[in-house]
């Protein structure tokens, strides 16, 4: 099963074939605002400065694709992540995929992903990763609760594919 709502998941299908809807259907200003529940938000959760510079690039030069508009925000351990998603979840709205760096200073990544999915109202899709292919890290992250687990280095067409399974099925299946 899938942690994204099937609402959710229905209203980000659009974003698979490049379309972005645009609200309301009338001759006035707001012509021009487009459906915000259409623009995926991602919190890229990295303790690297470097890391989340080159995924944030990543996400972004992904002009229309499923990546377009996307809401990109950073988080640099796991503490800090879990007070990011609180925060966009108290304005009503929360992350439909967040990227979790393992190694980290306070709070590692699965510690984070386990506590993510303790929140209530957490639906989320958490891609774990790490520069590590131990089988011991991989399975410490499954156990967390991620949805996916990606081995760095990560070239954008690797994780575009991430988002896409996800998006597309919502299996729990791992790479």
């Amino acid at each position: 099963s899938s942690h994204l709502s099937d609402s959710r998941r229905s209203s980000l299908n659009g974003l698979l074939s490049g379309g972005v809807r645009v609200f309301p259907q009338s001759q006035n200003e707001s012509d021009h605002l487009v459906d915000s529940t259409t623009y995926l938000h991602i919190l890229i959760v990295d303790d690297s400065d470097l890391n989340r510079k080159v995924l944030r690039r990543q996400i972004q030069s992904d002009a229309g694709g499923i990546w377009q508009n996307a809401v990109v925000k950073e988080a640099d351990d796991g503490l800090t992540a879990l007070e990011a998603v609180k925060a966009e979840m108290a304005t009503g709205r929360s992350f439909d995929f967040i990227l979790m760096d393992y190694v980290m200073h306070q709070m590692n990544g699965p510690e984070a992903v386990k506590s993510l999915r303790a929140m209530p109202g957490f639906t989320g899709i958490v891609l774990g990763i790490t520069g590590n292919a131990l089988p011991e890290d991989m399975l410490a992250f499954r156990e967390s609760g991620v949805d996916d687990v990606l081995i760095k280095p990560l070239s954008k067409a690797k994780l575009l594919a991430a988002f896409q399974k996800h998006l597309k099925t919502g299996d729990d299946n791992f790479v």
